[in-house]
Protein backbone atom coordinates (compact mmCIF):
# COMPACT_ATOMS: atom_id res chain seq x y z
CA UNK A 1 0.00 0.00 0.00
CA UNK A 2 3.21 2.45 1.00
CA UNK A 3 4.61 1.72 -2.54
CA UNK A 4 0.93 2.01 -4.35
CA UNK A 5 0.51 5.65 -2.68
CA UNK A 6 4.53 6.63 -3.51
CA UNK A 7 3.97 5.71 -6.64
CA UNK A 8 0.47 7.61 -7.44
CA UNK A 9 2.62 10.71 -5.75
CA UNK A 10 5.46 10.50 -8.17
CA UNK A 11 3.01 10.09 -11.27
CA UNK A 12 0.66 13.11 -10.21
CA UNK A 13 3.72 15.13 -9.81
CA UNK A 14 5.33 13.60 -13.58
CA UNK A 15 2.05 14.88 -15.35
CA UNK A 16 2.26 18.68 -13.60
CA UNK A 17 5.91 18.72 -14.39
CA UNK A 18 5.01 17.75 -18.23
CA UNK A 19 1.79 19.96 -18.22
CA UNK A 20 3.83 23.10 -16.97
CA UNK A 21 7.05 22.53 -19.11
CA UNK A 22 5.87 23.84 -22.48
CA UNK A 23 3.68 27.09 -21.26
CA UNK A 24 7.05 27.76 -19.02
CA UNK A 25 9.28 27.78 -21.94
CA UNK A 26 6.58 29.63 -23.61
CA UNK A 27 6.72 32.62 -21.35
CA UNK A 28 10.51 32.36 -20.92
CA UNK A 29 11.24 32.75 -24.73
CA UNK A 30 8.27 35.55 -24.73
CA UNK A 31 9.99 37.73 -21.73
CA UNK A 32 13.32 37.14 -24.13
CA UNK A 33 11.81 38.23 -27.04
CA UNK A 34 10.86 41.47 -25.02
CA UNK A 35 14.29 42.44 -24.66
CA UNK A 36 15.04 41.85 -28.19
CA UNK A 37 17.33 38.21 -27.45
CA UNK A 38 16.48 35.22 -28.92
CA UNK A 39 14.66 32.20 -27.29
CA UNK A 40 17.79 30.21 -27.60
CA UNK A 41 19.33 32.30 -24.64
CA UNK A 42 17.69 29.66 -22.96
CA UNK A 43 20.11 27.46 -23.44
CA UNK A 44 22.37 29.18 -21.19
CA UNK A 45 20.73 26.74 -18.06
CA UNK A 46 23.19 24.02 -19.34
CA UNK A 47 26.45 25.97 -18.87
CA UNK A 48 27.73 27.08 -15.05
CA UNK A 49 26.02 29.89 -14.17
CA UNK A 50 23.67 30.31 -16.57
CA UNK A 51 20.93 30.49 -14.80
CA UNK A 52 21.66 33.25 -12.97
CA UNK A 53 22.33 35.36 -16.39
CA UNK A 54 19.24 34.18 -17.46
CA UNK A 55 17.61 35.66 -14.04
CA UNK A 56 19.15 39.34 -14.57
CA UNK A 57 17.62 39.49 -18.48
CA UNK A 58 14.07 38.04 -17.37
CA UNK A 59 14.53 40.74 -14.21
CA UNK A 60 15.44 43.68 -16.69
CA UNK A 61 12.92 45.66 -18.62
CA UNK A 62 12.41 45.05 -22.05
CA UNK A 63 13.16 47.43 -24.78
CA UNK A 64 10.68 50.09 -25.33
CA UNK A 65 8.45 50.18 -28.92
CA UNK A 66 8.92 47.51 -31.36
CA UNK A 67 11.45 45.15 -31.38
CA UNK A 68 11.92 42.46 -34.17
CA UNK A 69 9.75 40.14 -32.08
CA UNK A 70 6.79 42.31 -31.84
CA UNK A 71 5.28 45.35 -30.63
CA UNK A 72 6.32 46.42 -26.92
CA UNK A 73 3.31 44.56 -24.53
CA UNK A 74 3.58 47.48 -22.56
CA UNK A 75 2.80 50.03 -25.48
CA UNK A 76 5.84 52.35 -25.15
CA UNK A 77 7.33 54.66 -26.84
CA UNK A 78 10.91 54.08 -28.73
CA UNK A 79 13.76 55.91 -27.25
CA UNK A 80 14.17 59.11 -28.99
CA UNK A 81 10.59 59.52 -29.76
CA UNK A 82 7.62 58.11 -32.08
CA UNK A 83 9.07 59.35 -34.79
CA UNK A 84 12.28 57.67 -34.77
CA UNK A 85 13.43 55.22 -37.01
CA UNK A 86 15.32 51.87 -35.23
CA UNK A 87 16.82 49.19 -37.55
CA UNK A 88 17.35 45.99 -35.55
CA UNK A 89 19.71 44.49 -38.17
CA UNK A 90 23.43 44.19 -38.64
CA UNK A 91 24.36 44.86 -41.59
CA UNK A 92 24.56 48.10 -43.79
CA UNK A 93 21.04 48.42 -45.51
CA UNK A 94 21.03 48.65 -49.13
CA UNK A 95 20.50 51.67 -50.68
CA UNK A 96 17.98 51.30 -54.10
CA UNK A 97 19.06 51.72 -57.29
CA UNK A 98 18.58 55.31 -59.08
CA UNK A 99 15.82 54.85 -61.63
CA UNK A 100 17.34 56.85 -65.02
CA UNK A 101 15.07 59.31 -65.59
CA UNK A 102 14.51 60.20 -69.67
Amino acid sequence: AQNLAAGLVISLFLLVALALLIPSLAVSIRRLHDSDKSGLWLLLHFAPFGGVVLLIFMLLDGTPGSNRFGPDPKARQPYGGPNVVHHHHHYAAETPAETPTT
